[in-house]
This record gives structure tokens, C-alpha cells and sequence, in this order.
């Protein structure tokens, strides 16, 4: 296949699906929407990991604890503390930083296993304070009543605004996204990512690419974290617990994990699985499970990584 049909089959493909995220909310129910949203959101905290895992090589099980504190941060700010939306968005954002730097410090220096365990013991640590740090997080009760989010005046009420305010939001951290990993930095990123020994060795700071990568993982997660509060209006232990983590690292793998385009795929698939199942057994989870591991046995790279392979022999015929 020659690179004007790609090119073509890309273009028509994206107008596709834009033409479908953007028109098809109209005619569908407020279920349909809901899903949608959740579809979204789903998928721009799955991009934040691909960019740790996909091209850095990170395995990051602290991209779900980032998009919960951003979450608890604007609920206990705004709920608590009487702040606007908009202020107590950018305090969050800035906390999920700090924290995030922070941590990033420490995991950047570690390899393999250890980071995993490093980013894991974390997120433990972050639903075990959203668990038991009653008089601020609630608890198991978590947050719960928070008014629709209003920005310059406008507010986001009804199912129809939120989904719209996640769709724009979403494809600029894509369009980000993209442009980060097809810049020189990105370029350096997958090099450590693949040999990070001879990228030392060339001269490059391995250590600081990867730990600007982390932030930017964490940066891009805390913005999921905010869709999610102004969708849901509520936050609770469930959204940080470790189920959760492996469920966004589920999301990358059956989407594929080395694009970011993997990420709405996976969406799809699983909160499409998860809405089927959920209506016939109360152990839906546990067929997601079965399909996760089918996945990772069968599919390693996920849906689009059939894709490009169906794609590559089609140009050797």
C-alpha cells in the first residue's frame, strides 16, 4: 500500500470519526451520550499512560491516582471551601504537579519491576488516604453533590454540554500528545524507551527525558480527573483503588499501547463490555478479566497493532 493511500485511508478514517463523535449526540438517548462520555474521558486517561508506556517504557499504576486527586482536589475545594470551578481547577492541576514532580524524582531513577513497584505502592497510598482520611476525602462515601462545573460564567449542565466540554478537551491533549511524541523529544523518548544505555552514551540526559515524560503523564491524567468530576459530580475510593489501575493499563493494552489512538479503541471496547455484561451477571468483571488476558495472550499490541499488521502484508502482496 503506498504511503498516498495511506495517507487518503487516514484522512477519511478521522473525518469518519469526527463527523460521528460530533453529530451522532444528537440523535442519541441520554444513556447513549452518557456512554460516550465516559468513552472520552476513558480514553484521556489511557493516553496519559501510553505516553509513559508506549513510548517511554514506563508501566506508570500512579496515572489513576493523579486522576483521582485532581478529582478529591476541586471536590474538597469547591464543596469544602467554597471556591469557583475555575480556580479550584488550576489549584488542582498545581497540586497534582507538585505531587507529581515530586514522586517523579524518585521513580525516574528506578528500572523495570521497581518502577512498577514504585508507581503501585503509591497508588496504594493514595486510595488508602482517600479511604481513611475521613474528615477530608469522606471517606467510603467519598464527595458527593457537586454542582455542575461553571467556567467563564457558562455553566456545563446536562449530559449533552458535559460530553462536548470532554470531546474538546480530549482532542487537544490528543493533538498534544501527538505533536509531543513526533518532536525531537519524543523521538529521544522512545530512544531511551528502546536502548537507553546507548542514548546515554550519545550524550543525552536520559534521566531528565524520562522525567519530564513522567510530568507530563501526570499533567495530562489530572486533566482526565477533571472531566471526571464535572461528569460524574461526585468522587469517591472506588475511582483510585488498584482495580482501577489495572483497568486504564486494559484500556492501553486492547486499544494498543503504542499509539495513542489505542486509547479510544479500548475505551470503546471496554466500557461497551462493560455495559453488556453488566446487564446479565454481577461478575462482569470477571469476563472483562477473561478478555484481558485473551488479549495480552493473543493480541500484544493490541486491536491496532492487527490492524497494521493486516496492513503490512497487504503491501508485500
Amino acid at each position: 500500500m503506498s504511503n498516498e493511500n495511506k495517507n487518503l485511508g487516514l484522512i477519511v478514517t478521522s473525518g469518519f470519526v469526527a463527523i460521528v463523535l460530533l453529530v451522532f449526540p444528537y440523535f442519541a438517548s441520554n444513556f447513549q451520550v452518557f456512554l460516550l462520555t465516559r468513552i472520552v474521558i476513558t480514553s484521556l486517561a489511557s493516553m496519559s499512560l501510553i505516553l509513559l508506556a508506549g513510548y517511554g517504557g514506563m508501566l506508570s499504576f500512579a496515572q489513576i491516582s493523579f486522576y483521582g486527586i485532581s478529582a478529591y482536589s476541586i471536590g474538597i475545594l469547591v464543596m469544602n471551601n467554597g471556591f469557583a470551578f475555575g480556580p479550584a481547577i488550576f489549584i488542582s492541576l498545581i497540586i497534582c504537579l507538585i505531587i507529581g514532580a515530586l514522586l517523579g524524582l524518585i521513580v525516574v531513577r528506578t528500572k523495570g519491576y521497581y518502577f512498577i513497584m514504585m508507581t503501585l505502592s503509591f497508588s496504594q497510598l493514595v486510595y488508602l488516604c482517600a479511604l481513611q482520611w475521613v474528615e477530608l476525602t469522606g471517606g467510603f462515601n467519598g464527595i458527593t453533590g457537586i454542582p455542575p462545573i461553571e467556567l467563564f460564567g457558562y455553566p456545563f449542565t446536562g449530559n449533552l454540554r458535559i460530553y462536548y466540554l470532554s470531546l474538546v478537551v480530549t482532542v487537544l491533549c490528543y493533538l498534544s500528545l501527538k505533536r509531543i511524541a513526533a518532536s525531537s523529544f519524543g523521538l529521544a523518548l522512545q530512544g531511551v524507551r528502546d536502548n537507553e544505555r546507548k542514548m546515554a552514551a550519545l550524550g543525552f540526559n536520559t534521566i531528565w527525558i524520562k522525567y519530564c515524560a513522567f510530568v507530563m503523564g501526570i499533567f495530562f491524567a489530572s486533566l482526565g480527573g477533571v472531566l471526571a468530576i464535572a461528569f460524574y459530580g461526585m468522587i469517591s475510593p472506588g475511582a483510585v483503588m488498584l482495580n482501577s489501575a489495572v483497568l486504564l493499563l486494559f484500556v492501553a493494552l486492547i486499544g494498543g499501547i503504542t499509539k495513542f489512538e489505542g486509547a479510544f479503541v479500548g475505551s470503546v471496547v471496554y466500557v461497551l463490555l462493560e455495559d453488556f455484561f453488566s446487564q446479565y451477571t454481577e461478575r462482569h468483571m470477571m469476563i472483562i478479566g477473561i478478555v484481558f488476558i485473551l488479549v495480552v495472550l493473543f493480541m500484544p499490541k493490541g486491536i491496532l497493532g492487527i490492524k497494521l499488521k493486516i496492513g503490512k502484508t497487504g503491501g508485500q502482496s
